[in-house]
């Protein structure tokens, strides 16, 4: 047997162990971080529920990304939101799709075209010292097995320091001497 077929037998027996792995991968993933902010439940609420003031906390915004252009068109508070924007990086949208007063905001965001869509919430509880804001993502990546592998191993590690930078700078312009509900 030649070399060269050698070698395509041992690839292909990677590829097909790479695809029977992943079978026991989970499809849907979920990353979720929590911080503790000093305001009353309905200022935090009413901060993150006009949803041009997301750019203004998280930080894939105009620091990761200097091209960033955001549009709006009709609705920026509640259900029904949204928000698209233009990038050196990626394209992209968000949309507010179901709104609890003071309790949560789901929303539907997508990248490129929609090639990739993920959901996620905003969750809001009192608690002694003001308001628990939990930020999570989630989704489900199908059949694909390289994307199982990677949310599996890396995608817990890849998203929470952005999601914990975002949500220290949310608590930030809401606790400053500054921060309004704007």
């Amino acid at each position: 047997m030649s070399n060269i077929l050698k070698f395509l037998i041992i690839i292909g027996t990677l590829v097909v162990a790479v695809f029977v792995i992943s079978l026991f991968f989970p499809s849907d993933y979920n990353v979720r971080r929590s911080i503790e902010i000093k305001r009353d439940i309905s200022d935090v609420f009413n901060y993150m529920n006009d949803i041009r003031n997301w750019s203004k906390w998280t930080i894939w915004n105009a620091e990761m990304d200097t091209t960033i252009v955001y549009s709006y068109d009709g609705n920026t508070i509640g259900k029904g939101a949204s928000q698209t924007w233009i990038a050196q990086y990626g394209d992209g949208g968000q949309e507010y799709i179901d709104v609890e007063e003071n309790k949560s905001i789901k929303y539907l965001i997508h990248f490129n075209k929609r090639e990739f869509e993920s959901e996620g919430q905003y969750s809001f509880e009192n608690t002694r010292m003001g308001t628990l804001v939990t930020w999570e993502n989630y989704g489900d990546l199908g059949y694909d097995p390289l994307s199982k592998i990677f949310a599996y191993f890396f995608l817990e590690d890849y998203m929470s320091p952005d999601m914990e930078k975002g949500l220290e700078r949310l608590d930030s312009i809401l606790t400053s001497d500054t921060g309004s509900n704007e």
